[in-house]
């Protein structure tokens, strides 16, 4: 009996050994998975990458991670411990930060956005969510807050821009509607304008319609034929600069001579208002500058017009200096018109804009004029800027980069002024323009399909003096060439014709294949293209194919 109770003794003596170990590997191993946990934790801790702090009940900062110091800007743990969130954040948003936290405690999610100041002072926009930590040993009693501070100022800049982005998208389309609906008053009204008086030219009982009568109707068919040709020019203007066709030439010019051919072209319109129109050259200019004088007479008509346009009583002024300091040219266009406000200012040079919509109404116009005008003296190497003021006046003032000048190339003011416009004519234009006939004798072959322009065109080159066959598309205009009156047939010896007029466009065969057919040929006539086109590509695609000239 006593053996058997030694035995037993023994027996749990033993199993407690093997509990005990079992007790002891087993916290071994949960103390290496509390470990493996923790490097997981601090692993995730140290490189997640948005910030991460643990903060007390009140606030202050217990730990944080490498994004959350970069959040704070410091440098280590150490420079910002015991600091309060609260520090870092304007007093405009302590109220709401602290009632995330709040809710946070009370076990409620807390997510809020408020604006951080780093240490250094650059400011962030912080997306905060926050989660309360129990104490494992002491249910219910708080010990701290983890919080996640997210930087969201990126996103919120690129929401900003999709949103300022939409918004200029919508302006545009409003602005493209109404200069839409603008421009289909615009056009309609000279067409009106244009058909009507034709139909009363046309009318019977119109036979005996006075001279003068006449002369008035086609004079009001003229003016609003100029006026939608000047529309359309705009509209094909500034599709060719958007589009960067248009090409601009740097070449001697006179300017002295372009003001005064500029003012006495607008004197008349001016002087149809009742405005006195004048132009002051303060100091003395250059003489010569390299620039484009289409271009520049161009942008100086349209300002001029403009001027003259809003100007009911007054005056309108061009004012002309040189700048030393800058090395450029001002021109001013100076009026005593309506004047414009800030707001109407900052929307001149935009396509499809008017400084007001009720402008068009009362003064009519596309909007575009003073868009193409900047772009054009961008392009020139200057630029265009306005003043203004309510009922009282604009000043647009165009500046052109000249450069350095000689010192023999300057006008004084008064040289300035008594410098005759242009050039002497020389002998050849002095002939044509006393002669009455100055194609006389010249055999022209006129190939183009519009019966009307064959009409126009024809009817010119015979008051000119020419003799004029007309063809309706290119593959006639080569058959006039040859011997045998085919496309396939050479050349004749002796040509018919002086030149060759063609219309770039033309069922069958268009002037580009009538062009280069007949020079492969031989053919060395010149060859004249008539065309409506007037992209820069257009003229070198012809010039390719051996076109000799281009009248536009």
């Amino acid at each position: 009996m006593v053996a058997v109770v030694v035995w037993n003794m023994g027996t749990s003596r033993f199993r407690a050994i093997r509990m005990a170990e079992s007790m002891t590997v087993d916290l071994k191993l949960a103390k290496e998975e509390a470990e493996d946990g923790f490097r997981r934790f601090n692993t995730i801790f140290e490189n997640v990458p948005i910030g991460v702090n643990v903060l007390d009940v009140d606030g202050h900062v217990l730990q944080t991670n490498p994004a959350g110091l970069e959040l704070w800007e410091a440098e280590s743990q150490e420079a910002i411990r015991g600091m309060s969130l609260m520090d870092q954040i304007p007093k405009t948003s302590h109220s709401m930060v602290i009632q995330g936290l709040c809710s946070a405690l009370t076990g409620r999610s807390s997510c809020v956005e408020f604006q951080m100041i780093g240490l250094r002072g650059s400011v962030r926009l912080i997306e905060l969510h926050a989660v309360v930590v129990h104490n494992p040993t002491r249910v219910y009693q708080h010990t701290h807050l983890l919080t996640v501070l997210r930087d969201i100022s990126p996103q919120r800049q690129v929401e900003s821009d999709l949103r300022e982005a939409r918004e200029k998208a919508e302006e545009s389309n409003r602005s493209k509607s109404e200069f839409l609906a603008n421009m289909s008053h615009e056009i309609r009204t000279p067409m009106t304008a244009i058909l009507g008086y034709a139909d009363l030219l046309a009318e019977p009982e119109q036979g005996g319609l006075g001279h003068e009568d006449k002369m008035e109707y086609i004079a009001t068919i003229r003016r609003n034929g100029e006026h939608l040709l000047t529309i359309i020019n705009d509209i094909l203007d500034l599709s060719k600069i958007e589009a960067g066709k248009m090409t601009i030439e740097s070449v001697p010019m006179r300017v002295d001579a372009l003001i005064r051919d500029v003012m006495d072209l607008m004197q008349v319109k001016a002087s149809a208002k009742g405005l006195s129109l004048d132009s002051i050259i303060e100091s003395r200019i250059p003489m010569i500058i390299h620039s484009d004088p289409i271009r520049l007479r161009q942008i100086l008509v349209n300002l001029l017009g403009n001027a003259i346009k809003f100007t009911e009583i007054g005056r309108v002024r061009l004012r002309v200096c040189y700048l030393n300091n800058d090395q450029r040219l001002r021109l001013s266009i100076e009026d005593t018109g309506i004047g414009m406000t800030d707001a109407q200012q900052a929307s001149l040079f935009q396509a499809f804009v008017q400084a007001d919509n009720s402008t068009a109404r009362r003064f009519g116009g596309t909007g575009l004029g003073l868009r193409i005008s900047k772009r054009l003296a961008q392009m020139l190497d200057g630029d265009i800027n306005v003043t203004s003021e309510m009922n009282v006046g604009s000043v647009f003032c165009l500046d052109l980069a000249v450069g350095r000048v000689d010192e023999g190339n300057w006008l004084t003011a008064s040289e300035a002024r008594a410098v005759p416009v242009g050039n002497e004519p020389d002998e050849e234009t002095t002939a044509t323009k006393t002669s009455t006939q100055p194609l006389q004798g010249m055999k022209i072959l006129l190939a183009e399909d519009g019966p009307d322009n064959v009409r126009l065109i024809a009817f010119h080159l015979r008051k000119a003096g020419a003799e004029v066959a007309t063809v309706e598309n290119g593959k006639l205009a080569v058959e006039q060439m040859t011997t045998d009156g085919t496309v396939g047939g050479k050349l004749t010896d002796s040509p018919r014709f002086d030149v060759i007029l063609t219309d770039m466009q033309m069922p069958e065969m268009d002037g580009y294949a009538a062009t280069r057919l007949l020079r492969e040929k031989g053919c060395t006539l010149p060859i004249v293209a008539l065309t409506a086109h007037a992209m820069a590509g257009d003229l070198q695609k012809y010039l390719v194919r051996s076109a000799g000239n281009l009248m536009p």
